[in-house]
């Protein structure tokens, strides 16, 4: 691990951190399928078809996203279009 942090420039190595990692895979999508099940699909917000071959969702978004900053987050950019 340490000769490949090193070699990627990870911090202790450099500027880079592995969380920009989940950032790109996992959060990114989490925060889209969100933003859609509360605009447009919010029949999904308690299960998907999209979580594996279907699944409570509940779960998910407790994992990733209820955090009441990412909420507020949200609500001051989705506020910000329509200004």
């Amino acid at each position: 691990m340490i000769s490949y942090f090193a070699y990627r420039h990870m911090a202790p190595f450099g500027t880079n951190s592995i969380l920009t990692v989940d950032l790109g895979q996992q959060y990114i999508d989490q925060f889209a399928m969100f933003r859609h099940t509360l605009l447009a699909h919010p029949s999904s917000f308690f299960y998907s078809f999209s979580n594996a071959l279907g699944g409570d969702m509940l779960s998910e978004w407790a994992y990733y996203l209820m955090s009441p900053f990412n909420l507020l987050f949200y609500l001051s950019h989705h506020n910000n279009y329509h200004l």
